[in-house]
């Protein structure tokens, strides 16, 4: 019955730049990473980090997202709705340790440990709004934590890897309708009509991994490739269901407008991630590094509810005589995502001994196609353009920042699959419900654009050496 929920965004689709000092390079992070990033990007670069750090990141992401949807002639005419949520704060930071001042046997070990999150921004949208019906609220939140180490085989040779404890939190909420055989057609924006989702779930238990390369033929050239392999969450938690005291079909024979089942599972699968990427050094002071990605969102082919047990309890002197009204079946959402893939061009110049300045650019295809993108799923080709600096304050600590805009290509949507999730009740019938589809909610223009901004900060802590490169 109710459970269609928002299903469809516990997929948490992210993007993919991680740490500020890659976000500064547009992403292009995977041959020359050089910091605690690495562990994220390619945990073999780690080897790059010559001394002893700790390093401590925060950035911001705040997406703009306007929709303005299709009205329809004669009878609905919508207005337009944009994201109103605030920035969203995210951490990233740790240790790194090269192992070689322990003991010479240990020369060419580094290991690490931290957090590191893909980047997530925060959505929200009129409870009210014509785009209630994909979504309301969304706040997705996955991260990574754990060691890595890499190990140099030989003078141009280092391999990596990493073990993660992974956690994926997801709160969201939208509108499913209401439909009787009282209706002429099954969907309405009548808001008597609706019934209000919120699922709130969270996956602690969960652990993977990542392998990396870095080749170095000579000290200015560098290819890098690494693998972070698919994650299966089931996420448990809980569902509230809230119906409008207006209906006054349906309202009147329950004992409450808000029921609540604690213990649901979503099971969602987040994808293979490829990257790879080449970098050449055209002077001691500069480099320059075009990367590219690859993520499975096919994989993805459905979200799914299981474990339900919702009670909708009835009034004893009503039709149903204080039956109540019982879900159990899964509920499976189909996303239509395809296999997305991205390239990024980007670099660093040392201006100065104390100063390192960064650019980048970058272009990424879609996860999700028309049909199936909305407020929900808001995701299209995109371009990104980055810049970001570091300055060392003496020799044992700096300070970097970071700036991306990432721009979504504008869509008009007029052939879209998103419809409704509708509730058909019938009335001669003890109530009994049914799980279908409304109309069609998706099409009109959709528009977006994000921005990240970061701070950072490291501070070596090892003994001897120079300072480590920036």
């Amino acid at each position: 019955m109710i459970l269609t929920v928002a299903v469809a965004s516990a997929a948490g689709f992210y993007f993919l730049d991680s740490g500020v000092r890659a976000q500064g390079r547009g992403g292009a992070f995977v041959a020359g990473a050089n910091d605690q990033s690495a562990q994220y990007y390619n945990p073999a670069a780690l080897s790059r980090v010559e001394r002893a750090t700790v390093s401590l990141d925060g950035w911001v992401i705040a997406q703009s997202v306007y929709f303005d949807r299709a009205d329809e002639p004669g009878w609905n005419s919508f207005e337009a709705v944009e994201n109103g949520a605030p920035p969203q704060p995210e951490p990233a930071g740790g240790v790194v340790l090269p192992l070689a001042p322990l003991h010479p046997a240990l020369a060419g070990t580094t290991v690490a440990i931290g957090l590191y999150l893909p980047t997530s921004p925060l959505l929200s949208y009129p409870a009210d709004g014509p785009q209630r019906y994909a979504l309301v609220e969304s706040a997705v939140l996955q991260g990574y934590a754990g060691p890595s180490v890499a190990q140099r085989v030989a003078p141009w040779l280092t391999v990596g890897a990493g073990l993660q404890y992974t956690f994926l939190s997801v709160d969201q909420a939208l509108a499913t309708v209401l439909c009787t055989e009282t209706l002429d057609s099954c969907g309405t924006d009548d808001p008597r009509d609706d019934v209000s989702l919120r699922l709130t779930t969270l996956d602690a238990n969960q652990f993977s991994w990542n392998a990396g390369i870095l080749v170095e033929p000579t000290p200015w050239l560098a290819v890098g490739a690494s693998a972070q392999p698919q994650i299966d969450y089931r996420t448990r938690g809980s569902m509230e269901v809230s119906f409008s005291d207006d209906n006054t079909l349906v309202r009147p024979e329950l004992t409450s407008g808000t029921f609540a089942d604690d213990d649901v599972t979503v099971a969602v699968s987040l994808p293979w991630i490829l990257r790879g990427g080449v970098q050449v050094s055209p002077s001691a002071r500069s480099r320059v590094e075009l990367a590219g990605t690859w993520t499975q969102w096919s994989a993805m082919s459905e979200l799914r509810i299981t474990d339900i047990d919702l009670s909708l309890t009835t009034r004893e002197e009503g039709v149903l005589k204080g039956e109540p009204i019982s879900v159990t079946d899964d509920v499976a959402f189909a996303t239509g995502f395809v296999d997305a893939w991205s390239l990024r061009l980007g670099g660093e110049f040392d201006v100065a001994t104390p100063v390192t300045l960064r650019a980048g650019v970058a272009y990424e295809s879609s996860a999700a196609p028309d049909t199936m993108v909305s407020v929900f799923m808001v995701d299209g080709p995109k371009v990104a353009v980055a810049a970001g600096a570091t300055a060392r304050l003496g020799k044992r600590v700096s300070l970097s920042a970071s700036f991306m805009d990432q721009h979504i290509f504008p869509r008009t949507i007029d052939a879209s699959a998103y419809s409704q999730q509708a509730i058909f009740v019938d009335l001669s019938d003890q109530f009994r419900t049914t799980v279908t589809s409304g109309k069609v909610v998706g099409n009109g223009e959709l528009s977006s654009n994000v921005v990240v901004a970061g701070l950072g900060v490291s501070v070596d802590i090892g003994r001897g050496g120079e300072p480590r490169r920036d």
